[in-house]
């Protein structure tokens, strides 16, 4: 017995011979749920770009950082970088400290999620992660609220009912950006990375975002911690939080995260 969104549909596949003459060939063939299929493909195409409303971001440089490892992480090109940063010499040796002006980098918006920014905020970052196995894939939506705020939304798409938010944290003080994204729990779902580095020692605040069972959750919370100098990055499926002074690493243990000293 069909289902009530399973349903048969007949089509007929047309075959030229060679003497030009065309024969048709009855297939039926059983699609479950295609109409929403199809529809999660086409808004997972439909795309369109936005921008951050022409506003320049102020990035201070930490131990070791290039101008090009820098233009990568914001999403902007190295030589709109340097028409506005004429004091920059050498791109490979900026000094630690040194304040870059960055240019607002493009952001891709779906015009499915543009009803889940908040009114009147401005759009970090969008980005499509692939928390879970469904398709298309969640969006991870960062935005600056008109307080001056940040907030972090995650949203899904549902067969039958379109998209929907799974996640959301707000009244975030500190300015978050998508940091690092990368696998983390042992298989092909991805987890992001969110936080910022903030103050005259580049402290580093920081929050792993992931999925549990069908749930998205925060995996690490340190949004209220500071690491001086701190980088985090994802090595061989472990996150490694680094200053000058150690390495803390974060390895999953098959039902949390287990941290531990290496320097």
């Amino acid at each position: 017995m069909q289902g009530p969104r399973t349903f048969a549909v007949r089509w007929l596949l047309v075959l030229h011979n060679r003497t030009g003459c065309i024969e048709a060939k009855a297939k039926q063939v059983t699609m479950i749920s295609i109409k929403w299929v199809l529809f999660g493909a086409l808004v997972h195409m439909m795309l369109e770009k936005g921008s951050l409303g022409g506003v320049n971001v102020d990035h201070v440089v930490k131990p070791g950082e290039t101008l090009s490892d820098i233009c990568k992480r914001y999403n902007v090109s190295v030589e709109e970088v340097l028409q506005l940063n004429r004091h920059i010499e050498d791109p490979d040796n900026l000094r630690q400290g040194q304040v870059v002006t960055l240019p607002p980098p493009t952001v891709i918006v779906e015009p499915e999620v543009r009803r889940f920014i908040p009114a009147g905020a401005r759009v970090v970052v969008v980005r499509q992660v692939r928390f879970t196995r469904r398709f298309p894939p969640e969006r991870a939506i960062i935005v600056q609220l008109r307080d001056g705020l940040f907030a972090i939304i995650i949203i899904r798409f549902i067969p039958g009912v379109g998209f929907r938010v799974v996640f959301q944290r707000s009244n975030i003080v500190l300015p978050i950006q998508i940091l690092e994204s990368g696998t983390l729990l042992g298989d092909d779902r991805e987890q992001v990375v969110v936080g910022a580095t903030t103050g005259v020692d580049s402290a580093l605040s920081f929050s792993v975002l992931g999925a549990q069972d069908d749930d998205i959750v925060e995996l690490i919370s340190r949004l209220d911690d500071r690491v001086p100098q701190g980088r985090v990055s994802i090595h061989e499926g472990r996150l490694e939080v680094s200053s000058p002074t150690q390495i803390r690493r974060f390895t999953w243990d098959g039902s949390k995260f287990v941290e531990t000293a290496i320097r």
